[in-house]
């Protein structure tokens, strides 16, 4: 498949769409809006080194740490989904973004709706017509696949997140002189 090439896509509920090459500017954006909001490490003590340092092993700090590396894969998906995404048709008897059944299915579920279209349009999509198990991730896949990402390039970014396993709190930062 070309990059530039336009392709149909059909969710299981009967939803068609247009899918094209994502905006990869906004989409870096969007990372970058987020990744600022990364969560910091709580400074613990170290009796030995007679400072405080970052304790990445904070257990609150390895839960945000977790909710916000999730929040990443959302956010880029949803954005993938925005701007690479184009409604061409919808199933009779099938609502759309603005439709009834689609904002009481929101509400029931105590969701808070966009009150952009744009937005509107990425939750309906999200939480209303692709309702088959297995439709969010082919079309997340199929919208990466648009961006260009190489396997190589997916495997580098997923090694910007640190398993547990390598984190360290020291960073082998030498111990200040007391005063």
């Amino acid at each position: 498949m070309q990059k530039d090439e336009e392709q149909l896509f059909e969710l299981s509920t009967g939803v068609k769409l247009k899918l094209s090459p994502p905006n990869g500017m906004v989409l870096r954006a969007r990372q970058e809006q987020h990744n600022a909001r990364e969560p910091r490490p709580p400074l613990a003590f170290n009796d030995e080194k007679g400072r405080e340092e970052e304790n990445p092993m904070d257990p609150d700090y390895r839960i945000a740490m977790a909710n916000h590396e999730g929040m990443t894969i959302e956010i880029m998906y949803e954005t993938l989904a925005a701007s690479g995404t184009e409604l061409v048709s919808i199933p009779d008897g099938f609502c759309g973004p603005d439709g009834e059944d689609f904002i009481d299915h929101m509400e029931t579920y105590g969701f808070e709706l966009h009150r952009n279209r744009l937005g509107r349009y990425v939750q309906w999509l999200k939480y209303y017509a692709a309702r088959g198990r297995h439709d969010w991730p082919r079309l997340s896949a199929a919208l990466m696949a648009l961006v260009g990402s190489t396997e190589e390039e997916v495997a580098e970014a997923a090694t910007m997140f640190q398993r547990d396993e390598t984190r360290s709190p020291d960073r082998n930062v030498p111990a200040e002189e007391p005063t």
